[in-house]
């Protein structure tokens, strides 16, 4: 969830994401003045599971590697490296299709993150549950937090099984969802 949150942070700043002429120390500079806000939203969800508390107001500044702060930003665009899984927004995939996908549901029944919202509404988040939904070739998981037993009926309508994974670290069940496809 925190990974998600973090890079829909960077949609915030859409020049973080233009490397398009632009040196290494340009694109440093901007990233200190905007990496504190873009680290503290997404760790909020995150908080609740830390036994530390962290303050993220004052983050430190980060330097271009030596030598690299007035060369221009390269691009590298060759193959992809499929031994790591690829960790994308909603909006990054458009028109894509993987072989495996997991969608990660927010904890909360609230905007458009909510997996009850991607099968329930008729607006923004029906689609955003859609498309994530239609990216997998062979195999889709839907990460949601623990069901109660009517949702646990409602997801194995939509032809998914539930699966009940322990968290030692949190001492309770979490669960999550894979299509009878693949099983």
């Amino acid at each position: 969830m925190f990974i998600k949150d973090y890079l829909e942070a960077f949609s915030v700043y859409p020049y973080l994401l233009d490397f398009s002429n632009q040196t290494y120390g340009q694109w440093y500079k901007i990233f200190n003045k905007h990496s504190s806000a873009l680290i503290q939203a997404p760790y909020k969800n995150l908080q609740k599971f830390d036994s530390e508390y962290r303050d993220f107001s004052e983050f430190p500044t980060y330097r271009t590697p030596s030598g690299t702060a007035k060369e221009t930003i390269s691009i590298y665009t060759g193959t992809k490296n499929s031994e790591h899984p690829a960790v994308n927004t909603i909006h990054s995939v458009k028109g894509k299709d993987f072989e495996g996908v997991m969608v990660v549901s927010s904890q909360r029944n609230t905007g458009s993150g909510h997996w009850k919202q991607w099968i329930e509404s008729d607006g923004e988040a029906k689609r955003i549950g859609y498309v994530a939904s239609t990216r997998a070739k062979y195999s889709l998981i839907w990460a949601v937090p623990t069901l109660k037993k009517g949702e646990k009926i409602i997801i194995e309508s939509y032809g998914f099984k539930a699966i009940e994974i322990k968290d030692d670290n949190l001492g309770e069940g979490k669960t999550y969802t894979e299509s009878e496809d693949e099983a």
